[in-house]
């Protein structure tokens, strides 16, 4: 089940309805393959209305983080609940992953660091 797909200059947003899980994982995985593939180097997932991640969707989370990287693009969250903050900071993957406080946030990075 995807969620609405759009850009804000030379940055993709997904924004998500689900949860990051073992059943949708996958479908967050193709999405942003798919862009990858096709050259996009900024992708951002709005995780406003994401409840969680389990083990799946973090392990998802962090080989999108080095697709991206390998391909000199860059894969980022912003809009973070508390429950998926403090998931990412007590699996110490906090750093790992690049996330933002709102999507704004991670365009006016990603446009400053590489755009």
């Amino acid at each position: 089940m995807r969620s609405a797909e759009e850009r804000i200059g030379p940055v993709t947003v997904l924004r998500l309805e689900h949860p990051i899980d073992r059943d949708h994982s996958p479908d967050l995985e193709e999405w942003a393959e798919e862009r990858l593939e096709t050259g996009e180097r900024f992708l951002v997932v709005h995780c406003g209305k994401v409840l969680c991640f389990d083990s799946v969707g973090l392990e998802t989370l962090l080989a999108l983080t080095r697709s991206a990287a390998s391909r000199g693009a860059r894969f980022a969250l912003a809009h973070l609940n508390a429950d998926c903050s403090t998931t990412l900071r007590v699996t110490r993957l906090e750093s790992a992953i690049e996330h933002h406080l709102t999507v704004e946030d991670a365009v006016r990075s990603m446009r400053r660091r590489g755009a």
